[in-house]
């Protein structure tokens, strides 16, 4: 009878410690796989609108956005300058980013592309200061992100003015400017036929890329025009801090040059009664 009775403990020992087990595993987090990601970023021309990755992998939904340098060898994670593209899970040999409208670029500069996970509403929200849409991070703990450097086009454009008379407010009007990249335009005098680049006689005006007519540039305050006086009107590039630094000795705001290696410019005379 003593041993039929240890038999039954023991048999009641084993069901409790089944269910001790039990109650344990329920209680244990399940592990939640961490977003895995990568792609190439192959050297392109940049014509400061699209910005292309191939081979891209992504094992959840996610985003991919572009970011600047920050001068050290990393993205600056407080903004980004593209759209944030957002990317279903799955393999892509292509897949472009768009580029937000006015950004400045500057030839040479450095560009990074990363990839962040989504939390769920396919509403890009990251900052660092919160949890939401965070970045994928390769197992080291780096992010996965590529970096490319600007490559962009010459800058092209054109350049016309009339004929015209001096207007009491001063203003010159310039007929029509076509431009691919944000410049400049510039009125200087006459030197036997070309542009004297030593004497400016408007205040630069800024443009951004594109056409524009009958633009109006403003004659310095202290710049005295003879009748019938030729002019020249120079289209310049800008070095991407938008204020106006060229000289005949430095390389900022350099003319814009036709394929023939000439400035884009036009000449026009300015009468007065």
């Amino acid at each position: 009878m003593l041993f039929r009775k240890e038999i039954l403990l023991l048999i009641v020992l084993a069901v409790s410690v089944g269910f001790t087990s039990c109650s344990d595993d329920d209680d244990e987090v399940p592990r939640i796989d961490e977003p895995t990601g990568s792609f190439t970023l192959p050297d392109q021309p940049l014509d400061g609108e699209m910005v292309v990755v191939e081979d891209l992998s992504i094992s959840k939904n996610g985003w991919i956005v572009v970011r600047r340098d920050n001068g050290s060898n990393e993205p600056i994670m407080t903004e980004i300058i593209s759209m944030p593209e957002y990317v279903p899970a799955g393999d892509y040999l292509e897949f472009s980013i768009r580029l937000k409208n006015n950004i400045e670029l500057v030839d040479g500069e450095r560009l990074w592309v990363n990839l962040h996970a989504d939390d769920g509403d396919k509403i890009f929200e990251y900052s660092i200061s919160n949890q939401a849409d965070l970045p994928i991070l390769l197992s080291s703990g780096s992010l996965v992100a590529h970096f490319f450097i600007v490559d962009l086009p010459d800058p092209t454009g054109s350049v016309s003015a009339d004929d015209q008379e001096l207007e009491q407010n001063r203003k010159l009007n310039i007929s029509s400017v076509v431009n691919s990249h944000s410049g400049w335009v510039v009125v200087y005098s006459d030197a036997e036929g070309a542009p004297n680049l030593n004497e400016i006689l408007s205040v630069p005006r800024f443009i951004d890329p594109g056409t524009h007519t009958d633009l109006k540039v403003d004659l310095e305050d202290d710049v005295e025009i003879e009748n019938n006086q030729l002019l020249w009107v120079v289209l310049h590039t800008d070095d991407g801090d938008q204020i106006f630094e060229y000289n005949v000795d430095d390389d900022l705001d350099l003319p814009v040059l036709t394929e023939n290696d000439e400035m884009v410019m036009d000449s026009f005379r300015l009468s007065f009664d």
